[in-house]
């Protein structure tokens, strides 16, 4: 049942403009910001250990930031499993 779930969602998620994947991944990453769970916690100990000479405010902006980017990247990975590979390789830049 969960890997079935999980194929719909997949299909689902694949059906979606870039553009619009990237919004809900942002808006999850948001989230996942606001509920300051596991994701939260790990991401700003790693920030505060490996970049000390950051302030706190810059290292929470960052902290922020990474998490909203791992929405993105979660939700855009649909388009991975799911997608056209020959839309997908037209879409590289090789610069």
């Amino acid at each position: 049942m969960k890997f079935f779930l999980f194929r719909a969602v997949l299909v689902l998620l694949n059906g979606l403009p870039l553009s619009v994947a990237h919004g809900l991944g942002a808006f999850v990453g948001r989230v996942a910001w606001l509920l300051n769970g596991d994701a939260r916690r790990t991401t700003v100990t790693h920030i505060r250990l490996c970049l000390p000479e950051l302030d706190a405010d810059a290292q929470s902006r960052l902290a922020r930031r990474s998490l909203v980017e791992n929405g993105k990247t979660i939700l855009e990975g649909a388009k991975m499993w799911r997608g056209d590979p020959e839309k997908l390789l037209s879409r590289l830049d090789s610069g």
